[in-house]
């Protein structure tokens, strides 16, 4: 995906999730694919409740789950070609754990309305920690494979850094957002009731115009996340 594509594809990722993400903030200003109004910022460790709130009340985000208010974050900052990117951060952050399931439910049903959502609000907190995720990239940034170029953190696990085999697109991204923390959304949407994929050809799709950041020589010895690099056949 190129710098100059990137609009682009983020209006195709909400499109094809129309009803079911909310209020978009992207922005594409070069060298950089963040949010309107963006601040450079790390969550705290552990991640609150009350943090999600007040990155969704500062709308520092892409975009939310319409049902529960949950944030998305997609920031890519690409080198002076526009072609190559240097540093990324794909993150999803659970606004409440008191999910509206049905609505959620409702919303992936194929009868969905053609006009973007009305704006919504994280909806009040329950007791806990929010469930989160996030990648993190930086070219070159580590010599050590339990540290590799492009990782994951999930909540839970402060000191664990998961690798992966190539930076997600956008679209692999909030792909795996609905697959991993709304699966029964996912599974109305993507799959058939025998659990098989609904188009295989729209999954072609999703994967058309990966990130070329592939971190063979980490991936080459050790276990790793797949991150699909070109169309399955």
């Amino acid at each position: 995906m190129k710098l100059s594509d990137a609009g682009d594809h983020l209006y195709r990722v909400f499109r094809d999730w129309k009803g079911l993400l909310a209020n978009p903030e992207y922005d594409v200003r070069a060298p950089l694919v963040c949010w309107n109004n963006y601040r450079p910022s790390m969550m705290p460790e552990p991640v609150t409740f009350e943090d999600v709130a007040e990155v969704a009340s500062d709308r520092q985000y892409s975009f939310q789950v319409a049902a529960d208010g949950s944030v998305i974050q997609i920031f890519y900052r690409y080198d002076d070609s526009r072609r190559k990117i240097k540093q990324a951060t794909l993150a999803y952050y659970q606004a409440t754990n008191q999910p509206e399931q049905q609505e959620l439910e409702e919303a992936s049903a194929e009868e969905q309305p053609q006009q973007p959502p009305e704006d919504v609000e994280a909806r009040p907190p329950g007791v806990g920690l929010p469930q989160w995720m996030r990648i993190d990239y930086k070219e070159g940034g580590s010599d050590c494979p339990i540290h590799a170029d492009c990782h994951m953190h999930l909540s839970g696990f402060p000191e664990t850094r998961i690798t992966l085999s190539n930076l997600p697109s956008p679209k692999q991204f909030v792909e795996i957002t609905f697959a991993w923390f709304y699966p029964e959304v996912y599974r109305r949407k993507r799959l058939t009731q025998r659990g098989d994929f609904k188009d295989t050809g729209w999954m072609r799709f999703v994967n058309r115009n990966s990130m070329p950041c592939e971190d063979k020589r980490t991936t080459k010895h050790f276990a790793h996340l797949r991150i699909p690099p070109i169309p399955f056949l």
